[in-house]
């Protein structure tokens, strides 16, 4: 999935890791050169994941950041058991 935000270009992708669980990665690239990675991160939900998207994207519109990888802010991974 990509949404545009110019000049900036976000997508999302999901990937199964371990125990069948699922990890959210979220991308940024320049909109007018879309193989240029400006920020990326992931999170254990698709929630989390568009939430610290969004985040970045709004510290890199503002200047307040210049992009790479974004750590994830101790969220924990939800558990398989009941």
């Amino acid at each position: 999935m990509k949404k545009s935000v110019d000049p900036y270009a976000l997508s999302f992708e999901s990937e199964s890791v371990r125990n069948k669980q699922q990890r959210h990665h979220w991308m940024i690239c320049l909109a007018k050169n879309p193989d240029k990675l400006v920020s990326w991160g992931h999170a254990p939900t698709h929630e989390l994941a568009e939430s610290e998207a969004r985040k970045e994207l709004t510290d890199l519109l503002s200047g307040l950041t210049q992009g790479g990888h974004v750590s994830q802010q101790n969220h924990a991974v939800p558990s398989a058991r009941s």
